[in-house]
Parts: C-alpha cells; structure tokens; sequence
C-alpha cells in the first residue's frame, strides 16, 4: 500500500499547484481579497510532494506554522518509512519473530489505529501486508518483477495478519512471526496530515488547505468562500470528472490502482492488494472517501477499495464514499450531504 494517487490538476493559484493526487484542489475567486497574506509552499517528504495553502495574519505568521508542520512531516517520514533502514517501521519488520523493538509514541499509535480500522473494515485494510508487497516485487525495480506463483504466493499470504502484531506498553512492538511485515501506506499520510492540521491550528491558522500527494485535508475555507472546490477526476480520464464539492474542516483521500500498475507476464498488477487473495481487488476502480479527519479517510478510501460494504461499521452522517464501479457506475453512500455542502 505505497502512495496510490497520480494524477491532479490544480485549476488556478490558491489550489495546490502540483501535478500529484487523485483529487485535485480546484480554486476559484469571487470577491475582494480580504486576508492579510496568502502563501503556498511546497516540499519534498515521504517520496512526493506535499502542499500548504494558507491564509493568515502575515507572511511571516504562516511561514512559521507551515515550517511546524513540515517538520512534523519530516519526522512522520523518518519514523514510519518501510524505506527508511532507521525507521521505526523497519527496525519492526527487521526483527520480526526475534525481538521487541522500542518504537516512538507517534508510531504506536498509527499501529494502534491501523487495528482500528482493521476491525471496522473486517479484515480489508490491512498494514501486514509487506511479505505481499515483497512478493509482487513492488520492493524491487519495475524491471525485475516477475509472475508470482501459487506457492509463492500462499507462502506470502501466511505473513500477513494483525494477530501477528503486538503493540506493547512503555513504547515497545514486536511482530510474532518471522514472516510478518508492516507496511503503513495505506495509513502513514492521513495520519501525518491530521498532525500537520493540529499544528496549524495551535498556530492561529484558521484557513489552510494541506495536500499531500492527494490526500487534502481542509482548515476552515478561503476569504469569502463556502470551502475548498475539489474536483475527483476519473482514474483512467482526468479530463472526465466523477465528483465535486466543497470542503471545510474535512478531509478527503481516493484510492485507485492506476498509479502503480506493472505488467508482470503480460498481467497488470496494481499496488493495493487484496489481504486475502494476495491479489488486486476487482470490480472496483476507485474510491473517495470524505471523513472529518484525514486518517479516516486514508485507511477507509484503501480498505473500502479492497472490498467495498455499503452497511459496513464505516459508515455515518460524518463519511461519505464516492466509488467509481468497473463497469461505469458511480455511487455515492453515506454522509449528510445537505449539512456538508455536498
């Protein structure tokens, strides 16, 4: 489950401005400007590029919150990396079946909520998932990737399963079999957003739009706006739009196959995997999930792609999924679209 989102347009200043993501941030204007500063930055963290759009009291008041939460992205992304040889994750799947490993608050907390939303979703999203990852070659370049067997794939199904994962007391993890291995992708952005979010609020910062790779999560709305306009666009068409609307105070993250797709054997195979099978989910092609926070929406637009229950413990007036169909269909479930300006 690496960073699944593309493809994104921003439309003018005040969007993200970057050519990454599933949703695409579509500003327009209407009005005077009324705000004492705007600025856009963007940096390079966690293999993408992440965006903070914000209004506030003066340039150098939104230069030093959005210089917080970078740095909070820049330590998300050294604790939580399967990339990262030092990082906590690593240093977990390295010493899987040996030993405990002692691991940062931030990181046993992301481990306790990927349980979380393993049980919501019964068993679809699912962070054990890197002896599938490894398999597929998804660890590899696209070059060396070959036809997984049935064998090796049974074998690397027998790794996968949150009954392996211990989340211990006093900062500490171990993973039970030797086999097992976290991989936090369906989950690490969502998380990093909320705390990116956090620390702009504590900062004064009552308008901002954070985007990372896709994932975008709101903070209150532009001068003189309802929200932030965001267009999700058809995964295998950017020029066809499957949704719009507005967001405030929410968070919105999709979900697709189309970005990571390797031909292995003349079978294209994407990067969400199917816990279970070990293989790619069908009958779905992507899915959008709003929720009032970004992890929600991360975990619950992946485990919902995997396999999709519209009366699953996910949903209530606060989540809303958008899930395009493989034979065309777009369906809209869940929320309360006439309080959320949907």
């Amino acid at each position: 489950m690496q960073s699944r989102r593309d493809f994104i347009k921003s439309i003018s200043r005040g969007s993200a401005g970057i050519l990454v993501g599933a949703i695409a941030p579509a500003m327009t204007r209407s009005g005077i400007r009324t705000e004492a500063a705007y600025l856009e930055r963007c940096v390079f963290a966690m293999g993408t590029t992440v965006t903070i759009s914000a209004h506030g009291e003066s340039r150098e008041h939104i230069l030093h919150a959005t210089s917080l939460a970078f740095d909070e992205l820049y330590r998300m992304d050294k604790l939580l990396s399967v990339f990262r040889a030092d990082s906590d994750i690593s240093r977990l799947n390295g010493s899987a079946g040996r030993y405990e490993v002692t691991i940062d608050s931030a990181t046993a907390q992301v481990l306790s909520e990927s349980s979380r939303f393993h049980d919501m979703t019964r068993g679809a999203f699912d962070i054990t998932i890197e002896s599938l990852m490894e398999a597929w070659g998804f660890r590899n370049e696209a070059e060396s990737m070959q036809v997984v067997s049935a064998a090796e794939l049974k074998m690397a199904r027998a790794g996968v399963g949150m009954r392996h994962l211990q989340v211990l007391s006093g900062g500490r993890a171990f993973l039970e079999n030797e086999h097992v291995g976290v991989d936090l992708g369906g989950i690490a952005v969502g998380f990093t957003v909320d705390r990116m979010g956090a620390i702009l609020r504590r900062e004064g910062v009552s308008s901002a739009l954070i985007n990372h790779s896709g994932d975008l999560l709101a903070i209150g709305a532009p001068p003189d706006s309802d929200g932030w306009p965001v267009v999700v666009p058809h995964p295998w068409n950017v020029a066809e739009t499957l949704a719009t609307f507005m967001l405030r105070d929410r968070a919105a993250s999709t979900s697709t196959n189309t970005r990571t797709i390797r031909t292995v054997g003349g079978m294209r195979v994407g990067h969400i995997l199917n816990p279970t099978t070990g293989e790619n989910p069908e009958g779905i092609e992507s899915v959008t999930v709003l929720a009032p926070n970004s992890i929600d929406a991360d975990a619950l637009s992946t485990g919902l792609f995997v396999r999709f229950n519209k009366r699953g413990e996910w949903r209530n007036d606060a989540r809303e999924a958008i899930v395009l169909r493989t034979g065309g269909e777009v369906e809209r479930i869940g929320g309360n679209r006439h309080n959320e300006g949907i």
